[in-house]
C-alpha cells in the first residue's frame, strides 16, 4: 500500500534513530564522566548504594586522619618522655655522687640546687607536650580532692609509702616480695592525736593499713614519718618471718628517719633514767620508743665498726634470708640478742650522752648524725610527694575496694576511629610530671641513698608509661592499617556499581554508531517513498 499524508516507513526511522541517539548520548555521557550512574534515572538503587559507599569512604578517610593525629600525640609524649629520662638519669647520678660520706653539706645542698632545676625542667616538659593546643599529654588527669577528704588523704599517704618505701629498700636492703596485697583502710579510729595509722600482719603476711582520718587536718605534724615508720612493719613484716623483739621493730621503724627530737623530750636531760626503765618486750609508750631508737642506733654503730658497711642493712638481710635476730648478731657480731640487750641497758646512757641532740640532724639512717652524711631535719625525713598511681609500691599490691578509692592515674583521650557514630577509640596515659613519677621527693642534699632508690623507681615507672605508649601506638597503627583496607574494598565496590566500563561502553558507542549511519541512510529512502505517487500520476 501507497500512502502519501502518512509516511510510516519513515516515522518509525525516526523513532528508532531517535532511540539510537539516546543511546549514543548516554554512552557519550558515561564516556566523558566515567561514571556508569549520572543522575537518577540511570539507576536509581545503584545510585544510593553508591551514594552510601561513597559516605563510608569519606568518613573512614577521616577517621584515618584522626588516628593519624594520635600517633601523632603519642609520639609527641615518647619523645617527652624521652628527655624526663634523661633528666632522671642526672638525678640518679647526683644521688650516687652525693652517696658519699667525702662530701659537705655545702657540697650537698648546691647539687640539690641542681636537683630543683631538673624537677622543674621535667614537669615544663611534661606538661608542654601538646598536639599544637591546650590539651597536656602528660599532666594526667585533673585532680581537684576536696583538702581532707579520704580521697585527699590517701592520696598523700600513698606518696609518704612509695617515698617510704624507696628508703627501706636503700637504707634496710628489703622490699616486699611484690606479691603480698593489703587493704587500705581509713576510719575514724581513736580520735584526733592518737593512733595515726596502723599495719596488720602476720608473719610472712601483711593484711592492712589503717588510717584515722581524724588525724588528718594539720593537726600532727610529720606524718610521713609515722607512714614510714608503718611501712617499716610492713616490709620486715613480709620478708622477716622470725619472731622479733619489741625493742628491734620499734627501734629500726624509728631509725629509718631518726628520733632524736622524740629522745630530747624522754631523755628530759637524764640518760640514766631514761635507761633505767630498759624493757626490751614493751613498747607501750613514749620512752619505751625512745629507747628502741638508742638500741637500734647502737646495733647500727656496732654493725659498722664490725666491717658491715652498710650496717642495719647487713642484718635486715641476714634476717630476710632466714636468721633470727639472735643467729643474726651471733653471725655478724659474734654476740647472742641477750648480750646486746645487756650492753644497751649497762651502757645505752652513755650512747646517750655521745648523741648530737642539738643539731638539725634527726638521727636517722644514712643521714649526718648515724652515717656522717647530708644532715636531715623533720621536714627532709621523707620524700614529699602526691602519688596517684593505683599500684604505687614496688613490693606490696594495694587493694582499694573496702575504702571504696580508686586512684585516677591516667589521662584518658577519645578517638573517632571508623566512619560511624559510636566507633571510637580511647587510649590513656599516665602522668609524667616530677610528681606523678614520684621525683618530686629526690633529695640528694638530706637522703642521697635514699634518693637512688627514688629515682630508679621513678625510671621503672617511666619504661612502664613508655611501653604503654609503645602498646598504644602499635594498636593505633593496626586500626590505621584496617581503615585503609577498608577504604580499598569499599572503593572496589563503589566502583563495580558507579563506574563506567569503558570496554563495555566503547563497544555499545560503536555497535550504536554503525545503527545510527545505517538508520539515517534507511530514514532517507523512506522519506523518498511518497514520491513514487507523483511518478504514478504522470
Amino acid at each position: 500500500m501507497l500512502f502519501v499524508n502518512t509516511n510510516v516507513s519513515a516515522l518509525k526511522g525516526m523513532n528508532f534513530m531517535s532511540r539510537v541517539t539516546e543511546r549514543m548520548n548516554l554512552s557519550f555521557e558515561q564516556l566523558s564522566s566515567g561514571s556508569r550512574i549520572n543522575s537518577a534515572k540511570d539507576d536509581a538503587a545503584g545510585l544510593q548504594i553508591a551514594n552510601r559507599l561513597e559516605t563510608q569512604i569519606i568518613g573512614t578517610n577521616q577517621a584515618t586522619r584522626n588516628i593519624q593525629d594520635g600517633i601523632s600525640a603519642l609520639q609527641i609524649a615518647d619523645g617527652a618522655m624521652d628527655e624526663i629520662t634523661n633528666i632522671t638519669q642526672r638525678m640518679r647520678q647526683l644521688a650516687v655522687q652525693m652517696s658519699s660520706n667525702t662530701l659537705s653539706q655545702e657540697d650537698r645542698d648546691g647539687a640539690q640546687l641542681e636537683i630543683e632545676e631538673l624537677i622543674n625542667a621535667a614537669n615544663g616538659i611534661a606538661e608542654s607536650a601538646n598536639l599544637g593546643g591546650d590539651t597536656p599529654l602528660l599532666e594526667g588527669p585533673d585532680v581537684n580532692f576536696t583538702a581532707n577528704s579520704d580521697a585527699d588523704i590517701f592520696a598523700r599517704v600513698t606518696g609518704m609509702m612509695e617515698q617510704a618505701e624507696a628508703n627501706i629498700k636503700a637504707h634496710y636492703g628489703l622490699v616486699g616480695d611484690g606479691e603480698d596485697t593489703f587493704q587500705m583502710l581509713i576510719s575514724n579510729h581513736d580520735g584526733a592525736g592518737n593512733v595515726v595509722a596502723f599495719v596488720t600482719s602476720a608473719a610472712g603476711d601483711v593484711i592492712s593499713m589503717t588510717l584515722d582520718r581524724d588525724d588528718f587536718n594539720g593537726s600532727i605534724s610529720n606524718i610521713d614519718r609515722i607512714i614510714e615508720h608503718e611501712m617499716v612493719h610492713a616490709v620486715m613484716g613480709n620478708q622477716i618471718t622470725a619472731a622479733m623483739p619489741k625493742w628491734f621493730t620499734e627501734g629500726t621503724a624509728e631509725l629509718i628517719h631518726g628520733a632524736d627530737d622524740r629522745l630530747v623530750v624522754d631523755v628530759a636531760g637524764d640518760p640514766a633514767a631514761l635507761m633505767a626503765g630498759w624493757n626490751p618486750s614493751s613498747a607501750a609508750n613514749s620512752a619505751d620508743y625512745s629507747r628502741a631508737y638508742v638500741a637500734a642506733r647502737m646495733l647500727h654503730d656496732d654493725l659498722k665498726s664490725a666491717g658491715h658497711s652498710g650496717g642495719m642493712s647487713a642484718l635486715m638481710q641476714t634476717m630476710a634470708d632466714g636468721d633470727t635476730l639472735d643467729s643474726g648478731l651471733q653471725k655478724l657480731l659474734g654476740i647472742s640478742q641477750a648480750d646486746f640487750e645487756t650492753r644497751v641497758a649497762n651502757e645505752g646512757a652513755s650512747y646517750i650522752e655521745s648523741m648530737d641532740l642539738t643539731n638539725d640532724d634527726l638521727g636517722g639512717i644514712g643521714a649526718l648524725d648515724s652515717d656522717a652524711m647530708g644532715t636531715r631535719n623533720a621536714e627532709d625525713a621523707v620524700g614529699d610527694a602526691f602519688s596517684y598511681a593505683e599500684q604505687p609500691l614496688e613490693g606490696f599490691k594495694l587493694d582499694w575496694s573496702a575504702a571504696g578509692f580508686k586512684p585516677d592515674e591516667k589521662k584518658t583521650f577519645q578517638l573517632q576511629t571508623g566512619s560511624n557514630a559510636g566507633e571510637q577509640s580511647s587510649f590513656s596515659i599516665r602522668g609524667g610530671t616530677a610528681e606523678r613519677l614520684g621525683l618530686a621527693g629526690v633529695n640528694v642534699s638530706a637522703n642521697a641513698r635514699g634518693s637512688i632508690a627514688i629515682t630508679d623507681k621513678a625510671l621503672k615507672n617511666i619504661h612502664e608509661i613508655r611501653r604503654e605508649i609503645a602498646g598504644t601506638m602499635a594498636e593505633l597503627e593496626s586500626m590505621q592499617r584496617n581503615n585503609t583496607a577498608m577504604v580499598i574494598n569499599t572503593s572496589d565496590a563503589k566502583s563495580r556499581i558507579k563506574d563506567t566500563d569503558f570496554a563495555a561502553a566503547t563497544s555499545e558507542l560503536t555497535r550504536n554508531q554503525i545503527i545510527q549511519q545505517a538508520s539515517s541512510t534507511i530514514l532517507a529512502q523512506a522519506n523518498q517513498t511518497p514520491n513514487i505517487a507523483l511518478s504514478l500520476l504522470s
